[in-house]
């Protein structure tokens, strides 16, 4: 199945924390996670880690839908209206 970068399609299961959440949602995604790190660190230091290790982490709720099904996955690169017939119509 081939999927394009839609909102509807990207929804993450496993997402990530950003900069700007609480320390303690910090903690207990990378713990979620198996990544480690000191109880001591600062936020700063906390995004880092998630940063290093988000994109390795990703989880799309749609994905997980499909591969129950046995469909195999296939995401266009976003901006590539070439690959997408339907952007042509549009």
């Amino acid at each position: 199945m081939v999927l394009d970068n839609a909102s509807y399609h990207c929804h993450q299961s496993n997402r990530a924390p950003n900069s700007n959440s609480l320390k303690k949602d910090m903690i207990n995604w990378l713990t979620e996670n198996n990544i480690s790190f000191d109880s001591n660190m600062l936020k700063p230091q906390l995004y880092d880690i998630i940063h290093k290790h988000k994109k390795e982490l990703i989880k799309y709720t749609l994905n997980s839908i499909l591969n129950k099904e046995r469909h195999d996955i296939i995401r266009l690169p976003p901006y590539r209206p070439n690959l997408n017939p339907i952007e042509i119509i549009w």
